[in-house]
């Protein structure tokens, strides 16, 4: 083999590395850009779980209240049936 074909040989082998090195490194880019969006969206999906939580925490908190005023006020109505001996009203 000759000096002549040495080179050629190994510019080839360069040219063949380079190009495999190149498509490497497009994929190491893609899969940064992608673990991005992934790391994005998870980020915002806890913010809106959190978000939603303090939602739910708060209609319970709702709930429990108007359940207990009802309870309050049926207390109330019972109470004043007995005092002036009312006849105990029709439920709806």
């Amino acid at each position: 083999m000759t000096d002549n074909a040495n080179a050629e040989t190994m510019s080839s082998f360069m040219s063949v590395a380079n190009e495999r090195m190149d498509n490497f490194a497009n994929v190491i880019r893609q899969h940064e850009t992608m673990m991005q969006n992934v790391y994005k969206t998870v980020s915002q999906l806890q913010q809106d779980v959190t978000i939603l939580s303090a939602l739910v925490s708060s209609a319970i908190d709702n709930m429990t209240n108007y359940v207990t005023i009802l309870n309050e006020i049926d207390d109330i109505r019972i109470a004043i049936e007995r005092r002036f001996s009312v006849q105990p009203l029709k439920e709806c």
